[in-house]
């Protein structure tokens, strides 16, 4: 306002329909400083603003899952979950409970647990059950290799191309 020879009421108009992204067009800046002003305000009022929606988000999102959290704490455990959670007849182990609790609690969907499932599966170069330091170095030396162009350029994992940078 000052900048601009404004009244306060004028520079605060022009603030919040201009952040509001209303634009009347009835204040603009016509200074060269009250323009360049105008550039910096604009984009610090833009980040406070999608910072505070952000949170306000984040909030919400963080209620919503302690609601279920609290929701699933209360229900009792029964026969048919430990079944149904039971997928080979081998009983349910600490692994498979966590993953089913956390895809209860829309944490993770069943597809995300499929991917990474399949991800780790591939790493297993012995289909042992466990990473071990040497399946992490073939597949490094793997991609290596292809980043070299000693072999096809593609991941050794999931086999898609590989973009050299």
């Amino acid at each position: 306002a000052l900048l601009e020879d404004w009244s306060f009421g004028t520079g605060l108009w022009w603030a919040v329909v201009t952040l509001t992204t209303v634009g009347y067009g009835d204040n603009s800046p016509q200074q060269l400083s009250g323009k360049v002003f105008c550039i910096v305000d604009l984009a610090v009022g833009m980040l406070i603003v999608y910072w505070t929606l952000f949170r306000i988000g984040s909030f919400l999102i963080a209620l919503k899952l302690d609601k279920r959290r609290k929701q699933l704490l209360g229900q009792k455990l029964h026969g048919n979950m430990i079944v149904a959670l039971d997928r080979d007849g081998n009983g349910v182990s600490k692994f498979d409970f966590t993953i089913a609790i956390l895809q209860l609690m829309e944490v993770v969907s069943k597809e995300q647990v499929q991917f990474w499932s399949d991800y780790f599966d591939r790493l297993d170069s012995k289909r042992s059950g466990v990473l071990y330091i040497n399946d992490l170095a073939l597949v490094q030396e793997s991609l290596q290799s292809s980043l070299e162009g000693n072999a096809q350029n593609t991941d050794p994992i999931f086999k898609r191309p590989v973009s050299q940078a």
